[in-house]
C-alpha cells in the first residue's frame, strides 16, 4: 500500500516579504520598548533626585529660627539647593512633556518649547532625518530671520561635525551656539540647531548640558514613537513626516 506524503507548497514571494516585514517590525518594536524602559528609569531617577533635594532644602529651613540671624554660609547653601531643586523640577517637567503625546506635531513642538523656555535660546530649528534621501528636513523653528532649508548629511558645517561626533557640540562664541543630534539605538532621528541665546543669558550652564543630553536621547525616543504611531515601521521620509505632522490631506 502506497502512502503519499502531503507537503505544504513553498511560500510565494509575497508571503516571504510579509514574514520578513513582521519580523523586522517585531525587532524594532522590542528596541523601542527597551528605549522606553530606559526613559522610565531616567524619569524615576530624576524623581529621586528631586525628593532628595526637597528634603535637604527642608532640613536647612528648619535650622533657621525667626529670632536668629541666618548665617550667610547657610543662606547661600539654601539658595543653591533651591536653585538646584528648581532646575531638577524643570528637567522633570520636560521629561514628562516629551512623552505626554503620541502626536508628532505635539512632540516636535515640545522639543522646541524646551529649548526656548528651559535652555533660553531665542532662535532654534528642529530637523528630522529623511533616511531615504540622507537629508535633514526642517519641521519646526522659532525666531529665525530666514526659514530653515533642507540640509544634506554630507554638507560640511557644524551639523555634520555634531553628527560625526555623535554628541552635542557647543560654540557659544558663534552661530549656531549648539547643535544636538537626536538619536536612538544608533539611529539618527533628527537634529536640533540652536542659533542664538536670549540677550540676558550670559552663557550655557551645567543644567543646559543636562538638557542637551536629555534631548539627544529622550526627544528622539518621543519623536520616533509618535512617528511610528502615525505611520508604520518604515524608514522616515518627507511624505511620511508631512503625513504624521498633519500638513497633508
Amino acid at each position: 500500500m502506497l502512502c503519499c506524503a502531503m507537503s505544504e507548497p513553498p511560500p510565494d514571494n509575497r508571503s516571504t516579504q510579509l514574514i520578513n516585514l513582521l519580523e523586522k517590525s517585531q525587532a524594532f518594536a522590542e528596541k523601542i520598548l527597551s528605549e522606553n524602559e530606559k526613559s522610565r528609569r531616567e524619569y524615576e531617577a530624576l524623581e529621586v533626585r528631586c525628593r532628595a533635594a526637597e528634603r535637604e532644602r527642608d532640613e536647612l529651613r528648619e535650622r533657621f529660627h525667626p529670632s536668629t540671624t541666618e548665617a550667610p554660609k547657610d543662606n547661600d547653601e539654601l539658595r543653591e539647593i533651591e536653585a538646584e531643586l528648581n532646575n531638577l523640577a524643570n528637567l522633570h517637567v520636560a521629561t514628562w512633556q516629551l512623552h505626554g503625546s503620541l502626536k508628532l506635531s505635539d512632540a516636535v513642538s515640545v522639543v522646541v518649547e524646551i529649548c526656548l523656555n528651559l535652555v533660553g535660546v531665542s532662535s532654534v530649528a528642529l530637523y528630522l532625518h529623511d533616511e531615504k534621501a540622507r537629508r535633514l528636513l526642517p519641521v519646526k523653528s522659532h525666531g529665525l530671520e530666514e526659514a530653515p532649508t533642507i540640509i544634506d548629511l554630507d554638507s560640511p558645517g557644524p551639523v555634520s561635525e555634531a553628527l560625526a561626533s555623535g554628541s552635542a557640540i557647543v560654540r557659544e562664541d558663534s552661530m549656531p551656539v549648539a547643535v544636538v543630534p537626536l538619536s536612538i539605538s544608533g539611529r539618527l532621528i533628527g537634529v536640533l540647531v540652536m542659533e542664538q541665546l536670549l540677550p540676558h543669558k550670559e552663557g550655557l550652564s551645567d543644567l543646559d548640558y543636562e538638557f542637551f543630553d536629555l534631548l539627544g536621547r529622550q526627544a528622539a525616543n518621543a519623536i520616533l514613537s509618535a512617528y511610528l504611531a502615525a505611520t508604520s515601521d518604515i524608514p522616515l521620509s518627507a511624505e511620511g513626516i508631512e503625513k504624521a505632522l498633519g500638513t497633508t490631506d
